[in-house]
């Protein structure tokens, strides 16, 4: 069992590293995309009765950040794009709208994205897969790998900005305002450093659920790629860790009944943002080494106490 406890804290600091290690790769064509869903924002009143605060139904809200190179200030520009919905079904279908939703908005449009995510089922599944395989098609947007995070271990700045969110609606309320409807939490959110926030309601009757059957051991892969060029274009390609593992592949026919279709979602206005919000990138590149740092001593540590287990447990002299 300490063996397996101390594979896991390896497996989650090489994991955790991978998103310094991919904002180093970030140039003039490519950006980073962080996604999360944050918990469900519910109705909110100055004054409220026990009766009132139970059985809300409350909104849905999906956060994309977008990471990009200002190669003249030298300095990382995010932008976080939140779409609320009544919509309550976090699943794969929702995901591919709200990310229809961002590739329409940005301007100047990438020529290829990284996404990193928690390994939750609206994210890590095969419909999920299917779709990103079609973004060259239908965005011209290269996906170059998608990196999945141990849930609930990963911790990235989209943790912040959900915490900022809290903090904003908490104070929305305290001011004597109540937050009853989407359009209550636009208002909330308002002033938000490179925020847009806009209502998304996704179009369920172009989704077929059962268009796309489940790939075997799906969920022993935390990195995915989608290649555009080479002998293994138009394949899905996974393995167990970044740069690590065997590369397996899968052909998108085999795997869907039907031609996937483009989500077209019905999405408002999104808000326009008051202030940037930037970082500079040597902060990026110093995390990283911080973080490689961390995860040799980790590793390290981790095979000292296993040795000093496996004498102790199997009868060494020293002990």
């Amino acid at each position: 069992m300490l063996e397996y406890y101390l594979a896991h804290l390896t497996r989650k600091g090489y994991l955790n590293s991978q998103f310094n290690a991919n904002l180093l790769q970030l140039n003039n064509d490519g950006i980073l995309i962080v996604v999360d869903y944050k918990m469900r924002i519910l109705p909110k009143r100055i004054r409220e009765t026990k009766q009132d605060f139970y059985a809300k139904r409350g909104c849905a809200l999906h956060t994309v950040l977008v990471y990009s190179k200002n190669q003249e200030s030298n300095e990382l520009e995010i932008q976080a794009f939140d779409h609320w919905s009544n919509d309550n079904r976090q699943d794969a279908w929702f995901t591919a709208s709200s990310f229809d939703a961002v590739f329409t908005l940005l301007d100047p449009k990438p020529k290829w994205v990284i996404v990193m995510s928690d390994n939750g089922p609206h994210y890590h599944c095969s419909e999920t897969m299917a779709l990103v395989s079609k973004w060259a098609e239908w965005y011209n947007i290269e996906c170059k790998k998608w990196c999945f995070l141990e849930a609930g271990e990963a911790k990235t700045s989209i943790d912040s900005h959900h915490a900022q969110i809290s903090h904003a609606i908490k104070r929305y309320v305290r001011l004597g305002f109540d937050l009853t409807t989407g359009e209550d939490i636009e208002k909330a959110l308002d002033g938000l450093s490179g925020t847009a926030i806009a209502y998304l309601k996704p179009n369920r009757d172009q989704r077929s659920q059962s268009n796309v059957k489940t790939i075997p051991g799906i969920s022993n892969w935390f990195e995915w790629s989608w290649p555009t060029e080479g002998p293994l274009a138009g394949y899905i390609c996974a393995r167990d860790l970044p740069n690590f593992g065997e590369m397996m592949t899968f052909s998108v026919s085999k795997f869907t009944k039907t031609e996937l279709v483009q989500p077209e979602p019905m999405v408002g206005e999104h808000s326009k943002a008051s202030l940037k919000w930037t970082m500079p990138i040597y902060r990026a590149s110093g995390k990283l080494i911080f973080s490689m740092a961390l995860m040799a001593f980790q590793f390290n540590r981790s095979h000292l106490l296993y040795d000093s287990f496996e004498q102790f447990s199997f009868g060494s002299d020293k002990y």
